[in-house]
């Protein structure tokens, strides 16, 4: 997340899709990662029917949940699109997904209907749509099935402005969007650029102590139930 590296989903490269986890009710589960610099959305990850040792079945929680079924979506659009990017289709996620109050670059939770809606119907949506930079940083917006030329609007200059060429740049601590109208007068407005800090101080979800009941020191939370589900007297099963 924002605070701690973990990799691969700290890697930051240009492909790269990292997932949070989202419960029943779309809050985000006590163990999850979050960030709005280096996760880019949520899925559902939380109950999460699947295989079990001993050719059982059972319900199991994790990130490791949640990442399966943005991959599993994410084929589904290559195969409709073989051109998209990594970039273009992180972007689309977040821009259909659903609003959440998950700390996410785009505080959402995949909405896999809206996402491939928005791509066979042709419809626009902006890469990157969401971003977090450090003051003086840039970055290149453009408009997915605009007709050129595209006219590019800052919400707020003095925080975030954007040039003719869709190059953004990053001027002062704050927040804006950027919005994207082409030659045939439709218009698209991003999620938040934030420039400066990563993450705002609150509570970092489960810090815990490593073996202590309620916590898992696995890494995974979903190897945790299935560990417990073999060894329930491991310190951490108390869940």
């Amino acid at each position: 997340n924002d605070r701690t590296d973990v990799f691969p989903a700290n890697s930051n490269t240009p492909n790269m899709i990292t997932v949070a986890a989202s419960g029943s009710s779309d809050a985000k589960p006590q163990w999850s990662n979050y960030g709005k610099a280096m996760v880019h959305l949520a899925a559902p990850g939380e109950g999460i029917m699947s295989t079990l040792p001993g050719n059982k079945y059972g319900e199991l929680s994790g990130t490791s949940m949640a990442t399966p079924l943005v991959s599993g979506l994410v084929g589904f659009l290559k195969s409709q699109d073989a051109s998209l990017t990594g970039a273009q289709i992180r972007a689309l996620l977040q821009t259909t997904g659903a609003r959440v109050t998950i700390e996410t670059a785009c505080n959402c939770r995949v909405d896999a209907f809206a996402a491939v809606d928005r791509l066979l119907n042709k419809k626009q949506w902006l890469v990157p749509t969401a971003a977090t930079l450090a003051v003086n940083e840039t970055a290149v917006i453009s408009l997915m099935n605009g007709v050129e030329p595209i006219e590019y609007v800052s919400s707020n200059p003095a925080f975030v402005t954007v040039d003719d060429a869709g190059v953004v740049t990053a001027v002062a601590n704050g927040v804006a969007t950027i919005t994207a109208t082409d030659a045939a007068g439709n218009s698209v407005t991003s999620l938040d650029f934030n420039v400066g800090a990563a993450s705002s101080p609150g509570n970092p979800g489960n810090p815990g102590n490593p073996g202590n009941p309620g916590d898992c020191p696995l890494g995974d939370p979903a190897l945790c139930q299935i560990a417990c589900g073999i060894m329930p007297d491991l310190p951490f099963c108390a869940m």
